[in-house]
């Protein structure tokens, strides 16, 4: 009779957490986070968040799918280097162009300049 080897079942780290979505920038929608092996697998409306009474959207579920795309955008839109080829990381340069643009929107919403 062969020997059989008994596997013991590993425990797995099995949570609820609750969140909120900023899908919308709104922070309102209450949210129950499943996570599994540090994993997130479920996304469902928190019924203790009074905002929302357990109902989330569409965006708040498919979330999930943006988390884990391997498609998506983990850098700069906008190249600053000037080989503007895609193996060469922008840097800091990109953080500037960034704080640049955002100081000229400031300084044009103060009414200090024109754009």
């Amino acid at each position: 009779m062969p020997n059989l080897i008994q596997e013991t079942l590993r425990e797995s780290e099995d949570q609820w957490i609750p969140s909120f979505c900023m899908m919308c920038r709104q922070a309102d929608g209450g949210t129950l986070v499943h996570v599994e092996d540090g994993i997130i697998t479920n996304i469902v409306g928190n019924p203790d968040c009074p905002t929302n009474r357990d109902k989330i959207c569409i965006r708040s579920i498919s979330s999930i799918i943006g988390l884990y795309d391997p498609y998506r955008v983990k850098g700069f839109l906008k190249r600053p280097n000037p080989e503007k080829r895609p193996d060469i990381d922008p840097g800091w340069v990109g953080f500037r162009i960034l704080a640049q643009d955002l100081e000229k929107s400031f300084l044009v919403a103060e009414g200090s300049c024109e754009y």
